[in-house]
């Protein structure tokens, strides 16, 4: 087995102020197939089938699951970028044997074919842009180029939760490897996408596409400093530079990014720049742990169940330990009637601590969402 390259992660790392980073979105990847720990990123063959083999002994060495213990998810966004996918992951890393195990990931370069990476028709919610995938008649032809990551449940979960509940999980067709080798994967689009448009045809996301195309594409920056300068969203959010548009997004809270997202969104329309669009997919679901047990062929359970996560939730001990600091220390607790320092201390940490917090909560939206949507058909 032969393994070309080492780099360390922080090659990938953002740079540049907060603001800077969100403009710079979806960051730096690598071009080829690779295998990261966490800490490097090691630079495998371009063969989909000496890739496969080349993982398989290096999770060997580990006693990390195969890779036909893992699941194929195409990344395309912020989650292409080593950096910030190892940043989703380690939110729920306790130990340095948690930390191993969720920090490992294969990934193979692939090709989407017909498929565009396309911004989405508005800004996000700190003011930069995100990328949507496109099916539309303009993406045929194109070979899009992204990565597809080999998550075990424990990563897949943890991705879930990050994505949330506005996500769907659709499956895709991909080309992987130089010898072109044929998958399925799935992937990550939103369910009340849109796109943004110019000249009345999508804006690609610049230097994704591989084939020559036609079609305007911008980087991050670009299209945030091309939305703001439309006049029915100057109107609303006022004449202002990506920079400075961002850096207050930044400032805001949830309530009032929201609200100048909608306003965005509504300028936009009201120029003609930005199309509803929704990825159709035979097995298109709502994100979540539901939708992974029905794509996984498990529709009447939630296969990311809590026994699944019993290695990375905290151990007693742990929580005891944070529970101490926090209420030795001059945080503000949230303290219900009747409950002393130590007490309010000992349940919040638990909530800091614990992903099932977040993994159940998604559930829950999950399912306020599917009841949601069956009200509507």
């Amino acid at each position: 087995m032969t393994v070309d390259q080492q780099k360390p992660i922080e090659t990938y790392a953002p740079q540049g102020s907060p603001e800077e980073v969100l403009l710079a979105y979806p960051g730096q990847r690598p071009e080829g197939s690779y295998l990261t720990d966490g800490t490097e990123i090691v630079q495998l063959s371009e063969n989909f089938d000496e890739f496969f083999e080349q993982c398989d002994t290096l999770l060997a060495k580990q006693g990390l699951p195969g890779m036909d213990q893992r699941i194929p998810v195409v990344t395309y966004g912020a989650n292409a970028n080593p950096w910030n996918l190892e940043e989703k992951l380690q939110r729920a890393s306790l130990r340095d044997a948690q930390e191993n195990e969720l920090s490992t990931v294969p990934v193979c370069v692939a090709e989407l074919p017909d498929i565009a990476v396309v911004w989405h028709g508005r800004t996000s919610q700190k003011g930069s842009v995100f990328s949507e995938l496109y099916a539309g008649p303009e993406a045929e032809g194109l070979q899009t180029t992204a990565h597809v990551a080999f998550l075990t449940v424990e990563q897949l979960g943890m991705v879930h939760v990050t994505e949330g509940s506005t996500y769907g999980v659709v499956e895709l067709p991909v080309v992987a490897g130089s010898e072109k080798a044929k998958l399925k994967a799935f992937a990550y689009t939103a369910l009340d996408a849109s796109v943004l448009l110019k000249d009345g045809k999508p804006v690609l996301v610049d230097g994704v596409q591989s084939a020559t195309t036609e079609l305007p594409h911008m980087a991050a920056h670009e299209a945030v400093e091309y939305i703001l300068h439309q006049p029915a969203v100057e109107s609303r959010v006022g004449k202002k530079d990506p920079r400075t548009f961002v850096a207050e997004g930044i400032a805001m809270t949830l309530a009032e990014r929201k609200a100048r997202q909608a306003q965005v969104s509504a300028g936009l329309a009201e120029e003609g720049l930005r199309k509803a669009y929704y990825f159709e997919s035979e097995h298109a679901q709502p994100t979540g742990r539901l939708a992974l047990a029905a794509m996984l062929g498990n529709p009447g359970g939630i296969v990311l169940a809590d026994e699944v996560f019993r290695r990375i939730r905290p151990t007693r001990e742990e929580v005891a330990a944070e529970a101490a600091s926090l209420a030795e220390s001059d945080a503000v607790l949230k303290i219900k009637e009747g409950e002393s320092r130590e007490e309010a201390a000992l349940r919040t940490a638990r909530l800091r601590l614990d992903p099932m917090v977040r993994l159940r909560a998604g559930a829950h939206d999950e399912l306020a969402l599917r009841q949601h949507l069956d009200g509507q058909e």
